[in-house]
């Protein structure tokens, strides 16, 4: 399988790793200790949005360009430099250059990271792709695999076409799996490039390992007939995608060993994967899956849920912590289910329902209810299912099978109010952005990543009931958030004023503030002001 990146020389807990979100002067905190870093800062517009690849962050400026901070050993700031001593990263944002190391990058509608390979593509303004970054199994699309040096680029190159003709256009919207990328047409079909061993290129073909496809292919039909069409939008568990069909239905290709295909099947031998696409099967297996809204993947192999139309949820794959919502844990044999099932209600009342979105972090699924509460279900042994419980007597029960309600901040109560949610990584937790803008945060602590100005260093290492996070400084609490993304144990917002705030690791320098966090919990626990 693709060429995993572990989380080299940041130190922090074991269960972090994967197998596999106008900059403003700000005030320095150091919570934990850290270093100050001289160096220049970029000046220019506000922040509109932020991604991040798991130990970096680019967000996107008013003006269409990119700044980044964070690790950049791979040459994901983007900036033309290897940051391969020290901390190796930058600890205050640097503008990613153009195609080539020419100028500065311009006409950027949208980030799309690689995950935590180390990287990233934009999608531009005119339908095209740039990327840079980690590019050893061909995830830069340029056609090019980079198995020597830094194995990837410190500036963007342009996505060829299908087959490496010309340049690929018409792009519509970017997913990546970790190891490569998928690219929406405005056709509605799908091209992608990058790592293929366990098919999820979706062109009927299975790569060697640590290859892939340098150059975009084309996504291959059903069963393999024909050409992938009518797709709305894509979704991956980091192994695989599903395509959300502009019909209803859903068509999943890539790994299959615990349902995740969800065409009835439990692929256990060979590469356990399908190359092509298959339909998803309804609820029982009973006909096609049809009146999906939208997909949300756990991430991890975990496999998917569809948000409907009527507002229920279905899900498929696996099912060992209780993630699929339906009361069952799936110990035995491939410990999944190969077809949809139906999500149950609070205490098994019937079925979920007025669910407005889905979010995943890995082994547990949360919804946003359209009454603005917050429902999880899945693991919960670090506290991320929010409802006062640490569930650590598992197995058997590693979790909760059905859907719980996420508690106020401070236990009381229940969680009312809250206008998104954020999956802060692989089994790490949630946090929740208010309508008050305001966010509260609960489950794994241990960086400083609740923001509430407590390392979490004992005993599990976690809060199991949403606390507030506090305003920079730890004055306060947080307002004028905007959005928010996770880069598994930090968080970053973009605020309405423009400028970003950022708490939790700081290693690599990823909280943007100018220090990297080298002494204990090597973060910050309170909010910092990007520079």
């Amino acid at each position: 399988m693709w060429r995993a990146i572990w989380g080299k020389s940041a130190p922090r807990r074991t269960r972090w790793f994967i197998g596999i979100f106008g900059p403003m002067f700000g005030l320095l905190v150091s919570v934990g200790g850290g270093s100050a870093l001289a160096a220049s800062q970029p000046s220019g517009p506000g922040f509109t949005a932020i991604a991040s690849d798991g130990s970096s962050f680019c967000a996107l400026t008013t003006s269409g360009g990119v700044d980044c901070w964070g690790e950049g050993e791979y040459g994901q700031l983007g900036d033309g430099k290897f940051y391969t001593s020290g901390n190796q990263g930058s600890a205050v944002p640097v503008h990613v250059k153009g195609v080539g190391g020419t100028g500065t990058l311009t006409g950027v509608a949208a980030l799309v990271t690689g995950g935590n390979a180390g990287g990233y593509c934009a999608l531009l303004t005119s339908g095209g792709v740039d990327c840079w970054g980690y590019g050893y199994v061909g995830q830069l699309g340029d056609g090019h695999f980079y198995h020597s040096g830094n194995q990837g680029l410190a500036v963007p190159v342009a996505v060829e076409g299908v087959g490496g003709a010309g340049i690929l256009s018409g792009v519509a919207s970017l997913t990546s799996d970790g190891g490569g990328y998928c690219a929406l047409l405005t056709s509605t079909g799908v091209d992608c490039w990058g790592d293929g061993y366990i098919g999820e290129l979706g062109d009927g073909h299975f790569t060697p390992d640590e290859e892939g496809s340098a150059v975009p292919v084309q996504v291959e039909g059903a069963d393999g007939a024909g050409i992938l069409s009518g797709v709305a939008s894509l979704t991956t568990d980091n192994t695989g995608y599903c395509a959300a069909l502009t019909s209803g239905g859903v068509d999943c290709w890539g790994y299959g060993y615990y349902g995740d295909l969800g065409n009835g099947v439990f692929y256990s031998t060979g590469r356990q994967s399908s190359a092509v696409p298959v339909h998803v099967e309804g609820v029982g297996g009973a006909g096609l899956l049809t009146g999906v809204s939208s997909l949300t993947a756990g991430g991890n192999s975990s496999g998917y849920c569809a948000l409907l139309t009527s507002g229920d949820v279905d899900c498929w794959g696996n099912g060992s912590d209780g993630q699929l919502g339906n009361g069952h844990f799936y110990f035995s044999g491939n410990q999944g289910s190969a077809v949809p099932v139906h999500v149950k209600n609070i205490g098994r009342a019937g079925l979920l329902s007025g669910v407005a979105s889905l979010t995943g972090d890995g082994d547990s699924y949360c919804a946003l209810t359209t009454s603005a509460e917050a429902d999880c279900w899945g693991d919960g042994a670090l506290g991320e299912l929010g409802n006062g419980h640490f569930y650590t007597g598992g197995p058997p029960i590693p979790g909760s099978a059905v859907p719980v309600h996420v508690k106020g901040a401070g236990g009381t109560g229940i969680l009312t109010g809250v206008s998104a949610l954020i999956a802060g990584g692989l089994d790490a937790g949630y946090c929740a952005v208010l309508t008050s803008s305001g966010v509260d945060c609960w489950g794994d602590g241990y960086d400083g990543q609740l923001g509430n100005g407590h390392f979490y260093t004992s005993g599990t290492q976690d809060s199991e009931v949403p606390v507030l996070v506090k305003g920079v400084g730890g004055a306060g609490t947080l307002a004028g958030v905007a959005s928010l993304t996770s880069d598994t144990a930090a968080y970053c917002t973009v605020m309405t004023s423009g400028g970003a705030d950022c708490w939790g690791n700081g290693y690599y320098g990823q909280l943007g503030d100018g220090i990297f966090y080298t002494s204990g919990n090597n973060g910050s626990a309170v909010p910092v002001q990007v520079k």
